[in-house]
């Protein structure tokens, strides 16, 4: 979601992305191979179709437990956080509401043109197809590389706030930019732009379901583009 966002941004508009950071996804254009991560997708994709809410909530928030555990491993208060902010998302559109997504074409291949930094930060223990996928990224990118923050899976900065916002610290510190996301709002509504002054110069930050994208100026007028699942209010204890 967020990191089809980013990466689409910079394959469309590569003038505008100094830097890149996604987590446990590749390109606008993912794959799923895996036998749990298929399974996992279906019922989800099952549900929606099905018009069931609660399925639907209940079937993606498998992704934060990922292959190697159950929901009852989590911490529940990132349990309940996932499950409300996906709740409040699905629960905003309808079936027959307007598709007004324009898709961004063949960017696996495309991939290989953008030349600038690629960080993939992944759940240890995410699925295989998404920590393939964005692993796939970071080789097939000029400048890219991964890192994996052990003992989570789907939602790394979810689950360990503090190793994940180091990560970010610094992941790509020759670019003299900050890419720890900023603050949410506390009232994210459908697809709304907030613009922030707190340094590095926030342009602002697009809602997509549980994901955020972050744009942050640097002094040369040039973008940052961070993508991870919704950054969190909430410390794991």
């Amino acid at each position: 979601m967020g990191a089809s966002i980013a990466v689409d941004t910079a394959l469309e508009h590569p003038e505008l992305v100094r830097a890149v950071v996604v987590s446990g996804a590749g390109t606008s254009e993912p794959y799923f191979t895996d036998p749990w991560t298929t399974k996992t997708w279906a019922a989800w994709q099952s549900a929606m179709a099905a018009g069931d809410l609660d399925a639907s909530v209940e079937a993606f928030t498998l992704f934060a437990a990922g292959p190697h555990r159950t929901l009852g491993d989590l911490n529940p208060k990132v349990v309940r956080h996932l499950c409300e902010m996906t709740r409040g998302t699905l629960s905003k559109h309808t079936a027959d509401e307007p598709n007004f997504l324009t898709l961004v074409r063949d960017t696996w291949n495309r991939a290989v043109k953008i030349d600038v930094p690629v960080l993939a930060i992944n759940g240890a223990i995410d699925s295989p197809d998404h920590i393939g996928m964005a692993e796939r990224l970071t080789r097939t990118v000029t400048d890219g590389r991964a890192i994996s923050i052990d003992g989570t899976a789907h939602f790394p900065n979810m689950e360990r706030p503090d190793a994940f916002n180091e990560t970010l610290d610094r992941g790509l510190p020759p670019y003299g930019v900050s890419m720890r996301p900023p603050p949410l709002p506390t009232n994210t509504g459908r697809h709304q732009w907030r613009p922030d002054s707190s340094p590095p110069a926030t342009v602002g930050q697009l809602m997509v379901g549980p994901s955020w994208l972050g744009v942050s100026a640097d002094d040369d007028q040039r973008a940052v583009v961070r993508t991870a699942t919704n950054s969190p209010r909430l410390t794991a204890q």
